[in-house]
């Protein structure tokens, strides 16, 4: 995770677009709105893949339950679709 010291977003990388696209529609189906690099990249972009999370007008309080259903998010599509992940993985480290 970078950006939270510079801003009012972070990014959350990912090892692919595929599991960037997977997480982005879990996360959003769960009511936390995110976007991946990808849609704010121009085209052409080889760069990294993952989650651009806002902060700046979210509310103090909400924010422990929105990472939660972003790790919820990553925990799901990791178990249903591991070869997104790229490598081998453990569930507990995004718990």
């Amino acid at each position: 995770m970078t950006g939270a010291a510079a801003g009012l977003h972070v990014v959350l990388r990912l090892p692919s677009r595929e599991l960037e696209s997977a997480v982005r529609r879990l996360v959003r189906s769960r009511g936390v709105l995110v976007d991946s690099l990808s849609q704010h990249a121009l085209p052409g972009y080889q760069g990294p893949a993952g989650l651009l999370v806002g902060y700046g007008a979210v509310p103090e309080p909400t924010i422990p339950l929105a990472v939660e259903q972003i790790a919820q998010a990553l925990r799901d599509a990791m178990s249903t679709r591991p070869e997104l992940w790229g490598r081998p993985w453990d569930a507990r480290a995004v718990a």
